[in-house]
């Protein structure tokens, strides 16, 4: 079983567990969430010739330029990427905060951090 890095959010990714993949340039790449292969879409879509797709998944807004109220996206604590909270690939209350997961993979590796079963 090869393991591929998602080219969005640099996380592992084995080509059987894989949300999804999308041939570019003779190349295969793997994505871990539904919402990597669509950030990945959107990037081959703007992209100029002779640009690669920019890695998008490690980008924050610090938190004190969002205010409470306005906050519709949460920031993968595992992986960094933007989780747009109605579509979330999964959450988890845990220490009195909730947890918002770009894919199953992340919310399984913050448990397996935080020892949760």
């Amino acid at each position: 079983m090869a393991n591929h890095i998602d080219p969005i959010c640099g996380m592992s990714v084995s080509a059987e567990t894989a949300a999804g993949n999308l041939e570019k340039n003779s190349e295969v790449y793997f994505f871990c969430s539904k919402g990597c292969l669509e950030t990945f879409k959107q990037q081959i879509a703007n992209e100029k010739p002779e640009e690669k797709p920019i890695q998008t998944g490690k980008e924050k807004l610090p938190e004190s330029e969002m205010k409470p109220d306005l906050k519709k996206t949460h920031t993968d604590s595992i992986c960094g990427m933007k989780v747009d909270l109605e579509n979330a690939a999964a959450k988890l209350e845990y220490g009195g905060e909730t947890f918002y997961f770009c894919s199953k993979n992340c919310l399984e590796k913050f448990k397996e951090r935080k020892k949760i079963r």
